[in-house]
């Protein structure tokens, strides 16, 4: 992905940068690179930055909707025929409704530990691994729904970076703090200012999680946009 950060001082950039454009922008600006040296570094560092914070969980990169349907005497389930397998980090819970009012917990199960004779019936248990889930035992009858309860939920990679992004949306200040600390440290090779960026991602870190805590106590769970 190829933007063209500006260091030009503007206040709507500083107020709000919101899309991958204006936050590689405010990054350029802030590091003082006039000359656009370190365009692809920004660019690289802000990428790096998300790919490291989304295996957190914060209170707008949850979802508790990833459904689908069993088909019957498949075992197998992967991201390339079941695309809510996709966006997967971590599995929290998963559970399996029989049609018939009965909503079962599943029990998680080491992948290596399957059935030298495979059963089939209602699935009672699953392994993950590699955005595969297997069930067992083999689905037979049904279709069955298997919902799982994700967290934290990968969200769409930026397609557009003029485009609003949650990430940036949500958690600008603390995506800014750790690009900032991967450009000093791994680029500009200044240690003094890779530190004060590495305090700043933990202090805004940990008020992301702080707001996070109160929201999920008081029940208020901002839905994921579909980006």
């Amino acid at each position: 992905m190829k933007v063209t950060s500006s260091s030009q001082n503007n206040t709507f950039l500083r107020l709000k940068p919101n899309t991958f454009t204006s936050i590689c922008s405010v990054i350029a600006d802030e590091a003082n690179d006039d000359m656009g040296n370190y365009t692809a570094q920004i660019e690289f560092s802000v990428l790096e930055a998300i790919r490291f914070c989304e295996r957190d969980h914060y209170w707008f990169n949850e979802t508790r909707d990833m459904i689908f349907q069993t088909i019957d005497k498949q075992p197998v389930y992967q991201a390339s025929t079941v695309p809510v397998l996709k966006n997967i980090i971590r599995i929290t819970d998963a559970f399996c409704y029989d049609g018939a009012g009965v909503n079962r917990k599943l029990v998680r199960i080491d992948p290596a530990d399957k059935d030298s004779v495979p059963s089939y019936g209602i699935p009672a248990s699953y392994s993950y691994l590699d955005k595969t889930i297997r069930l067992f035992p083999i689905p037979s009858g049904g279709p069955y729904q298997i919902r799982l309860i994700v967290s934290p939920l990968r969200l769409k990679s930026i397609e557009n970076p003029n485009e609003l992004y949650p990430w940036f949306e949500e958690a600008c200040d603390m995506i800014k703090a750790r690009a900032k600390y991967l450009l000093y440290k791994n680029y500009i090779k200044d240690a003094d200012l890779a530190a004060e960026a590495n305090n700043d991602f933990i202090e805004q870190r940990n008020v992301l999680r702080a707001e996070t805590s109160k929201r999920l106590a008081t029940g208020r769970i901002k839905a994921t946009r579909s980006y």
